[in-house]
């Protein structure tokens, strides 16, 4: 029975092993993949508030935002406005015990009158992002509440990836005895299969 063929080489288990490895590392980054790809994709949640005399869409693309990940975030003028700059900051709100975040606002390379910018929330709770804008037509704050909620003890990706790995063995597992009964000759499997 040691002469028996057809079974995966070594050679193939450590690609299968490779592949397996990459798509648990891809999972376990996507949450960061879409902090710097944030802009082409659309957001979450679109707020339209007003900072002092200008009106501002906001775009935020974790809803609800993560304790300790970086929130992505666009802020967009309609009627682009030039001379308007803009700082972002996080102030706790009612029953957060943390202190106020700074956050960053630039201006977007490929559109006019859209910054893009990020902050970390620090702890549980309710928070106010703050976005203070100064133009042509005076100064103004907006006021965005959001919730920050802690990430689970495993990000879902991985979780995902662990949950689902025993099915993945498994199928190699049938494969794996689907092409080792091929390679018995037809007594052999009789004998097995009433054995």
């Amino acid at each position: 029975m040691s002469g028996i063929s057809g079974g995966p080489s070594a050679r193939t288990r450590a690609h299968g092993a490779a592949v397996l490895l990459l798509f648990t590392l891809a999972a376990s980054i996507h949450p960061l993949a879409g902090v710097a790809f944030a802009h082409d994709t659309p957001p979450l949640r679109v707020i339209r508030t007003t900072a002092g005399a200008y009106p501002i869409v906001v775009g935020l693309y974790g809803d609800p935002p993560r304790v300790g990940q970086i929130l992505a975030l666009t802020v967009t003028f309609p009627d682009a406005t030039p001379g308007i700059t803009a700082t972002l900051s996080g102030s706790p709100g009612p029953g957060t015990d943390a202190v106020r975040v700074s956050g960053s606002l630039t201006p977007d390379g490929n559109e006019v009158g859209v910054l893009v910018g990020a902050v970390r929330l620090t702890v549980r709770g309710a928070w106010n992002l703050e976005i203070a804008v100064r133009g042509p037509a005076g100064s103004g704050t907006a006021r965005v509440p959001v919730v920050a909620v802690e990430e689970g003890a495993i990000a879902e990706p991985i979780a995902w990836a662990i949950g689902l790995s025993p099915l993945a063995g498994l199928i190699a597992f049938a494969f794996w005895q689907r092409r080792r009964l091929r390679a018995l000759p037809r007594s052999e499997r009789i004998e097995d299969a009433t054995a």
